[in-house]
């Protein structure tokens, strides 16, 4: 389906914060069948007014568990506005996860994620 040219702008104009609700609330519609469990990606506060951060450098914003059949399909989701990019740690990360077998994706919209499941 082709997006008209009013709804390509306005998707540029989403940031990862509103990707990031997107899918989860695509995630929600899709309860039966798929479960996103939320990685620390970004500092989390230590108690001392500080932060302290994950040790999983480049580890991906979601790893999710998709009902295939009822067998269960593990995959990682990588959230990035329309016009985002992956750092070299978040490349390093993939590798290695695909190494595992684990399915990574990146992801730039609900649709995005809904088409990532179907693979």
């Amino acid at each position: 389906m082709k997006q008209t040219e009013q709804e390509q702008k306005h998707r540029k104009k989403l940031n990862e914060k509103d990707v990031t609700k997107q899918v989860l609330d695509w995630a929600a519609v899709r309860g039966e069948s798929v479960r996103l469990f939320r990685m620390q990606t970004t500092g989390i506060p230590d108690g001392k007014g500080g932060f302290r951060f994950n040790s999983e450098k480049g580890a991906p914003d979601f790893i999710g568990v998709y009902l295939m059949a009822k067998i269960p399909v593990l995959f990682a989701f990588e959230i990035k506005s329309p016009t985002g990019r992956q750092s070299e740690s978040q490349k390093k990360w993939q590798e290695k996860a695909e190494g595992f077998g684990i399915q990574y994706f990146i992801i730039k919209s609900w649709e995005d994620a809904e088409s990532a499941t179907t693979k």
